[in-house]
């Protein structure tokens, strides 16, 4: 199996998306990737604003 690589745009996105949806599976579904891969982008989303935060 050939491993997808997602541009941080396609990413960006699929998280903004994902915070006015209220059906995620519906949302992955649409985007071809897996549920469990937007909940970890939202995850990752969140400790790098965290991050930019912390330095300001």
């Amino acid at each position: 199996m050939k491993k997808r690589f997602y541009s941080k745009e396609f990413k960006s996105e699929a998280v903004r998306l994902s915070y006015q949806r209220e059906n995620i599976k519906e949302l992955a579904n649409e985007l071809g990737v897996k549920v469990d891969r937007i909940y970890r982008w939202r995850k990752l989303d969140d400790e790098e604003r965290g991050s930019e935060n912390l330095l300001k």
